[in-house]
């Protein structure tokens, strides 16, 4: 019989103790216990027994917690809890008690004593509050705040980064009565590894370290992503559902050593607001204008309108007034507003601080963290116990990878909070913090986000510190605070959350009741329950007789999903629009009636009484009733760092049945390849060190893992995709493109077997263009294509040419159906570029319909046509012998394999290309352009349809597929496609480049460069750079980098002054080394309306393909330093020196290794169309037969024929007096036996 027994058995009982306190009894929790045993004559013996009485009498519990860490009321309660209540229906904690949450952060009203330093990338000197400043700041906003009307009940909204300001508004509103909600930056233009540091650390440590410290990290990793399209939907998701009436926001944000504006943002959020009735603006970046948000005012003037006399009053308020808005990452939907109480979160957040952490008003809190995050509600309650608080912002690597590590020596901090992937980062890095700095006065570590791994307990205690509590804590946004955590007064074991936090009664349950309980149909070929092939091939089985005895208990030792049975007081009050509650039920009661169901897969050790997180529950993999986390495949995967960068373990539901398949997704570093052997490799070790049952069905390749903004691995919704659901990507992923990778991928085509059949799940073939998405039907369409390009090697010239005028004339008949379908595809788009999911690059490439685009398509047509046939040319005629004859002659490749994003206009190119060097071509368009690809692909096809009896062009010569699925199978087939033409992104092309044996033609980028020598001439320079730069901004040919040699910036009101006049008029941002900064600093004050246009470049910068009005710059000794900086950076593609200086230039031209080298000339010039090749394949940057612009040329190789009369190569061995002898001459032309010279 098969069970839904559970797999954890890798996890250990008895795991190594790697810190004890000296001293338990001097902590607050076990002077917590004595309290208790105390006043109700208990004895309790340990920390186990503290926490079951807290989690069944509590009642007095979380009355003594009120007592023994000082809450402040005005009006003692009536009743702490009526426990009647079930759960489920939210019951009312201390009723009748009044109180305020600001009041509580803001008892210690000291001038002597430290309340909050505030710090951050590039603040050298440490801003200091105290006690008594912060007082008076939360003063006078809240009297602001009153004067413009809010009142208790209010929606107080924030966009803002983790500054003192978000603090003081915060106790401002909150003394009101009003309830505050924040979020920061990082939603929208820049995504900021700052609001949970994961997936962007390890891009930004490698950006930033020394390459010593690199180890496995790719070094073009670099933060190119950190500016992207705007998107504002994210943030108008959150605050449009609370109705703000004032909005805090700041100016600008730093980050990664350069500033970057906000107000653009705050703009388009300010128009989606229709409540909003004032935006305050705080100049957190002095450089950066102020001006044009409507509804603002500056900070300053927004708190000047108080009296200088007007008290500040707290306002007494019940228990669960609500204080705090905070909001679900909202992947698959809009973010749920989840609203907390002020009673419940100050209580439950004393009780973490106070008892569990040990946190004393001496010390010194510090979590690096943002607005959006809910530590930061967990860090700013650090205030109600009278401790110092840091507040960072900006990037954690800055200057380098011990800017935190300085803080905790320069700023004696005490209490040092991070997230998993940060001390990962440091750990695959090599960085130890204890080799550099003085850490003595640490006591505790805190990390959460993720689970934290065992090596990463490993790494604290030998890289950071022996003598320090390692508290991994556990919660969530749902109940701001933590359901498991640290305990000073408890050891710490490797890999394990050290407890259950007091009053929190999780339980682990393996939910087999429920999961068994529900009707499993029969299989109605072979009456097996559950029949799915196993991720050993074979058939599985359940024969159930009775589920009576099947219940949801606790569980230890196994993994299982973490519930909560007893109310607790941070529960949310309610959420936003959830009248009925249907909201509130549907998150947390819907799995176990009036039990709360977190969603998290845990593990609970009967030993030690410590918990391992899993993961999600509803990520949990369920193959055959077996349920296991995915954090238990993450961490085998991990130990292949060195090849794999990052990787995703979802279940495919099978169906037909409740089942489940597993299915592992790699994304690979850089230069890295993924092939079967690692497959296997990774495969046998989750055999090892798991168990077989853990082994996926499938480990698959995939080009991108989507991540949430905060760092999240997306498992729900890969799971769903895969599993034949569409989802619709929220604001809140970082990279919603990637979700796309996931649709129809052709090895998750399920093919469901049992005993006696086989039934399969048929994708219907589409009727367009005659293609069919089943696999079987790509291999008739590659086989299609090996025949036409038999047939094309026997056609003639002529044939051609009456094939090539045809296709024209179709076009042209059909030229508005062409726009209209280009029009449908740039409306579908717009919405995509709004919301991040497209790049502006690409939807610039899309439009066809804008000024003389398609006139110049077909002229390309015409062109083509005038040009030689590149077939039968002879290279090389050689009279081995008389009689014998060799010749090299030009031939066909074959099939053509083109795969392009948003460039409709390549359908026409490459389909005429083809046919004109006796190719068949097979092309894959971008899904941006789904509409005008199919339009363009089937005049084409019609053309060829319809031409004249006896011309022998097949129709096949030319076809189109339109899904993912037929791209992964067409690149395994290298026995019929001969030759795959890239045309799009360097991540499409790398993908490409990885995952066929196919020869590629292409390039991955388009790293232009420009050199301007002292010798230049100016009005030279000027025309060259800016058509270079701006002519098409999203071309591979423009110019990404400049490079000015040093002594330009001497007297930079010349070239340096005309150069950047002229790019700034045509918004050109430039990103220059500190040299050239400098000079531009001097040309265009702050005061310049061109100020904003440059800023300090980074490293990355020079490494980046814009694509875009941007351009890197900077200052060179000579024209030796500016080979040796393309060399290094460019990309192969195209690079062009200003100088008149003819020896310069030929050194230039010479020693730069780049596919075209240009003197006095924009690099826009690399084109097959401008280089008179009637249109081009594309640009190739490989060293090969075909680079640069390729054309005609590039789509022919050759062939070998000799013509003898009964030759044998032994009549040319031996020395008797009948051996021959080879002549080796040239044969002239007029005696050619094939084609003609080449």
């Amino acid at each position: 019989m098969a069970t839904t027994a559970n797999i954890a058995a890798t996890i250990p009982l008895e795991p190594a103790k790697l810190w004890e306190p000296a001293h338990p009894e001097k902590t607050n929790m076990e002077r917590f216990r004595l309290h208790v045993n105390n006043k109700f004559g208990l004895s309790l013996a340990n920390y186990v027994e503290l926490w079951q009485w807290s989690t069944t009498s509590i009642a007095d519990f979380w009355s003594e917690v009120w007592h023994y860490t000082s809450v402040i009321s005005s009006q003692q309660w009536d009743n702490v809890i009526d426990t009647s209540v079930p759960m489920d229906q939210i019951p009312v904690w201390f009723r009748g008690a009044m109180l305020n949450f600001s009041e509580n952060l803001l008892w210690c009203r000291s001038a002597e004593k430290l309340a909050v330093i505030v710090t951050g990338e590039g603040q050298t000197i440490p801003r200091k509050l105290t006690y008594a400043d912060l007082y008076e700041q939360v003063r006078l906003v809240a009297a602001a705040m009153r004067n413009a009307g809010i009142v208790v009940g209010d929606r107080i909204a924030a966009y803002i980064p983790n500054c003192p300001e978000a603090i003081i508004a915060m106790l401002a509103a909150v003394s009101i009565g009003a309830v505050w909600s924040s979020t920061s930056p990082d939603f929208g233009a820049i995504v900021s590894i700052s609001s949970c540091p994961y997936q962007w650390l390890q891009t930004s440590i490698t950006a930033q370290l020394p390459n010593p410290i690199l180890g496995p990290f790719s070094t073009n990793l670099a933060l190119n992503n950190f500016d992207i399209p705007q998107n504002y939907q994210g943030v108008l998701d959150r605050f449009s559902q609370i109705q703000p009436r004032i909005l805090f926001t700041v100016n600008a944000v730093v980050y990664n050593g350069r500033a970057h504006d906000h107000l653009e943002k705050v703009k388009a959020v300010v128009d989606g607001l229709s409540t909003l009735e004032k935006v305050v603006i705080i100049p957190f970046v002095a450089t950066h204008t102020t001006d044009g948000v409507p509804k603002s005012e500056l900070w300053s003037t927004f708190v000047s309108t108080t009296s200088p006399t007007a008290p500040l009053t707290f306002a007494q308020l019940p228990f669960n007034h609500p204080a705090f808005i905070l909001f679900s990452s909202g992947t698959t939907g809009k973010p749920k507003c989840i609203v907390h109480s002020a009673g419940g979160l100050l209580l439950q957040l004393k009780k973490e601080h106070v008892i569990h952490g040990d946190l004393l008003p001496d010390d010194v809190f510090f979590y690096y963290t943002t607005t959006g995050w809910m530590m930061w509600n967990w860090l700013t309650a650090g205030l109600a116990v009278g401790a110092t608080i840091v507040l960072f912002d900006g990037s954690p690597f800055k200057p380098g990878p011990g800017a935190l590590w300085e803080l905790v020596e320069s700023l004696s901090i005490t209490h040092f909070g991070t997230s998993a992937k940060y001390i990962q980062s440091l750990q695959d890095a090599n960085y130890r913090p204890n080799d550099h700095h003085n850490l003595s006065t640490l006591r505790a570590v805190y990390s959460t986000g993720s689970p934290l791994k065992p090596e990463s307990f490993d790494f604290v205690y030998s890289a950071v510190k022996k003598d320090v509590l390692l508290g991994s804590i556990t919660g969530g946004t749902d109940i701001c605070s933590l359901f498991a955590g640290h305990n000073a007064a408890l050891p710490v074991y490797r890999g394990e959350i050290q407890c259950r936090c007091l009053g929190m009664k999780i339980e682990a349950w393996d939910g087999q009741g429920e999961f068994l309980k529900r009707v499993v149909e029969r299989c109605t070929v072979c009456d097996f329950f559950m029949c799915g092939q196993g991720s050993n091939g074979q058939y599985g089985m359940l024969a159930l007789t009775s589920t009576s005895h099947l219940t949801d208990k606790p569980v230890y030792g196994q993994s299982a999903d973490l519930v909560c049975t007893v109310s607790f007081p941070c529960m949310p009050v309610y959420m936003f629009d959830d009248a009925d509650r249907s909201k509130y039920t549907n998150a947390y009661f819907a799995v176990y009636p009036s039990v709360w169901y977190h969603g998290d897969f845990v593990w609970m050790n009967p030993g030690t009484g410590g918990v391992v997180m899993l993961g999600r529950s509803d990520g949990t993999l369920n193959p055959a009733g077996v349920r296991f986390g995915s954090a238990e495949i993450y961490n085998v995967v991990d130990k292949f760092a060195d090849d794999v960068e990052d990787s995703l373990c979802v279940g495919q539901k099978l169906v037909g049945m409740e089942d489940e398949r597993v299915v592992l997704f790699l994304k690979m570093r850089d230069g890295r390849r993924f092939d079967d052997a690692l497959a296997k490799r990774i495969k046998s070790r989750i055999r090892d060190e798991l168990s077989a049952r853990h082994v996926p069905v499938f480990v698959l390749e995939i080009m991108d893992i989507p991540h949430t903004i905060n760092g999240k691995k997306v498992e729900v919704a890969v799971k769903k995709i895969i599993s034949g659901q569409t989802v619709a990507p929220s604001g809140t992923l970082a990279n919603p493109d990637s979700l796309q990778l996931y649709y129809n991928i052709p090895e998750l085509q399920q093919a469901m077997k049992c005993k006696k059949a086989i039934v399969h799940k048929i994708i219907v073939p589409s009727t367009t263009h005659d293609m069919v998405n089943h696999p079987e039907g790509i291999l008739a369409v590659a086989r299609a294509a090996r025949l036409a390009s038999t047939l094309l090697q026997s056609v003639t010239t002529e044939h051609k040419a009456e094939a090539l005028l045809r296709i024209r004339q179709v076009l042209e008949e059909r030229r508005d159906q062409v726009f209209e379908a280009n029009l449908l595809d740039k409306q579908h788009a717009e919405p995509l570029v709004a919301q991040e999911t497209l790049s502006s690059s690409l939807f610039a490439r899309l439009d066809l319909t804008g000024g003389t685009k398609y006139a110049t398509i077909l002229t390309g047509i015409t062109d083509i046509i005038s040009l030689p046939d590149p077939n039968n040319r002879v290279t090389l005629a050689t009279r081995l012998d008389d009689g014998l004859d060799l010749y090299r002659v030009s031939c066909p490749v074959g099939v053509l394999l083109t795969i392009f994003e948003a460039r409709p206009e390549v359908v026409v190119n490459i389909s005429c290309l083809a046919l004109k060097s006796s190719n068949a071509v097979i092309l894959k368009g971008g899904k941006e352009a789904t509409h005008t690809n199919a339009v363009l692909a089937d005049a084409i096809r019609e053309a060829l349809g319809t031409l004249p009896e006896g011309n022998p062009i097949p129709k096949d010569a030319v076809q189109i597929v339109e899904t993912r699925e037929e791209i992964s199978a067409l690149l395994d087939l290298d026995r019929y496609i001969d030759l795959v033409v890239p045309r799009g992104s360097n991540s499409l092309v790398k993908f490409i480049q990885n995952n066929t044996r196919i020869p590629v033609l292409g390039h991955a980028d388009g790293l232009c460069s420009i050199y301007v020598d002292k010798n230049a001439d100016v009005e030279k320079a000027v025309r060259v750079i800016t058509d270079s730069k701006t002519s098409y901004p999203a071309a591979c040919n423009t110019v990404e980098t400049l490079l000015l040699h040093e002594s330009l910036l001497a007297d930079p009101s010349i070239v340096l002054h005309r150069v950047a006049a002229s790019l700034f008029e045509r918004s050109v941002h430039l990103r220059c080394d500190p040299t050239t900064h400098a000079a531009l600093a001097h040309l265009f004050p702050a005061t310049s309306p061109h100020a904003s246009l440059f800023s300090v470049s980074t490293p990355a910068d020079y490494d980046t393909e814009f694509l875009a009005l941007t351009m890197a710059v900077r200052a060179v000794g000579g024209v030796e330093e500016a080979v040796a900086h393309v060399n290094e950076h460019g990309s192969k593609h195209t690079d062009a020196i200003v100088t008149e200086d003819a020896a310069i230039a030929d050194y230039f031209l010479t020693s730069v290794d780049a596919a075209g080298v240009y003197l006095n000339a924009s690099t826009r010039f690399a084109d097959g169309f401008r280089y008179g090749f009637g249109a081009e394949v594309g640009v190739s940057t490989n060293k090969t037969h075909a680079r640069g612009p390729v054309g005609l040329e590039g789509l022919v190789i050759y062939k070998y024929r000799i013509y003898g009369n009964g030759h044998a190569t032994t009549d040319y061995s031996g020395s008797g007096p009948d051996t021959r002898t080879y002549l080796h001459q040239t044969i002239p032309e007029a005696e050619y036996k094939v084609g003609r010279r080449g």
